[in-house]
């Protein structure tokens, strides 16, 4: 598997469960189907944390991770179908999809797609993590795979003990959860875990710049701004946030500056702070940075 196809299968994985989060707080925020632009990346990301959390959670209570990582996606997916079912009915939602404007389609699809394809074929020319801390985290990763769980000591490769919360444990889990769906090596997933986070960085910075200004063109400046500049020395500095940690594999770092700005651009969803939701949400956020640096 390529990493372009890894990155849309990550994509796949990660949104039901994002989806279905934010489908349980709807009484608290809109969430229309014309708004995918604004919510996509942001629905995408969550779900990669939460996918990563709930595999800490079953780790810790003994349940296998191969079962935790490929039951729990497709449990949010029908789950996600049946509140779909309850709530809004087949023709009206038809009717949405239908009417979803076309140019704004195409304009998404690009914003989304122009990313993943760059940074995909940087992940092909790199090939595998580069040397340093993602050797140490791949043998880790290696274990929780052959162990199907979080491993007591690094038997067999010594019988010194194994302390999970010693490292970032929300990163090596999202590796080993990418593991699991897409047949990578470890050395694969984790790269692809950081072509994921340098792809999604702009996407959600775009995403809100259109949820606040509603203004394509401002828009396709914040697009230019995060994403196109970056390819050349400027005085944003924006360059080390995508690239830096990308290749010199200090991928935890990369990893959790993504939740973090998940974090922060969350205030400009459509919460009322006053909702019995407002303060789990900023918790599960907050608890998935915190477990990834």
């Amino acid at each position: 598997m390529n990493y372009l196809t890894g990155l849309l299968v990550l994509m796949l994985t990660c949104f039901p469960v994002g989806f279905l989060f934010l489908l349980l707080c709807k009484k608290h925020f809109r969430f229309p189907i014309n708004n995918y632009f604004i919510y996509f990346p942001f629905t995408v990301v969550l779900g990669l944390g939460i996918n990563s959390l709930v595999l800490l959670l079953s780790g810790l209570v003994q349940v296998p991770f191969r079962i935790a990582a490929i039951a729990f996606p497709l449990c949010c997916v029908i789950f996600s179908l049946y509140l779909l079912s309850k709530t809004t009915s087949t023709a009206k939602l038809r009717t949405k999809i239908l009417f979803v404007n076309l140019r704004s389609l195409l304009f998404s699809l690009a914003s989304f797609f122009l990313p993943l394809m760059y940074f995909g074929f940087i992940a092909q020319q790199m090939a595998w993590s580069p040397p340093g801390d993602p050797a140490s985290m791949g043998t880790i990763v290696s274990l929780m795979i052959r162990n199907n769980g979080i491993p007591t000591s690094f038997a067999p490769l010594t019988d010194l003990s194994f302390n999970i919360w010693q490292y970032p444990p929300l990163f090596i889990l999202s590796s080993v959860f990418t593991c699991f769906w897409t047949e990578l090596f470890p050395g694969e997933s984790m790269l692809l875990i950081a072509i994921f986070v340098s792809s999604f960085i702009p996407l959600l910075i775009i995403s809100t710049v259109y949820k606040i200004t509603k203004s394509k063109t401002l828009t396709s400046l914040a697009f230019f701004l995060s994403f196109i500049i970056p390819d050349f020395k400027s005085i944003l500095n924006f360059r080390e946030l995508l690239f830096s940690n990308l290749f010199n594999g200090t991928y935890p770092n990369h990893l959790a500056n993504l939740f973090l700005i998940m974090l922060f651009i969350s205030i400009f969803l459509d919460f009322n702070e006053s909702s019995m939701m407002f303060n789990p949400f900023v918790y599960v956020l907050s608890l998935i940075v915190v477990l990834t640096y």
